[in-house]
């Protein structure tokens, strides 16, 4: 979905290089090859017992909307950990504009 809505033109917020640093940390079996893709794309993710989460969010358009997309494989939550993250994208692609 990311790469045919980017080929469209929408927009995604840029995710810090470090983010998947510690995504990788965090979650130590995480297969590399994905993680790069995440990277590329600006994908977020989170795990849980239950299941994993990816989520993205197009950039910030008309002042304060955006939409968020996610895919959920059985996770139960709404990816918390990865609210920081988004915040500060957020603030950041506001600052550049």
């Amino acid at each position: 979905f990311v790469e045919a809505a980017v080929a469209r033109g929408v927009t995604f917020l840029t995710i810090p290089d470090n983010y998947y640093d510690d995504l990788s940390a965090r979650f130590a079996d995480l297969d590399d090859a994905l993680i790069a893709r995440m990277r590329h794309l600006g994908i977020l993710y989170d795990r849980s017992r239950t299941g994993e989460f990816f989520q993205i969010y197009t950039a910030t358009f008309e002042k304060t909307f955006f939409f968020e997309i996610v895919e959920r494989r059985g996770y139960e939550g709404y990816g918390a950990p990865n609210a920081p993250v988004r915040l500060a994208a957020q603030a950041r692609y506001k600052t550049e504009q």
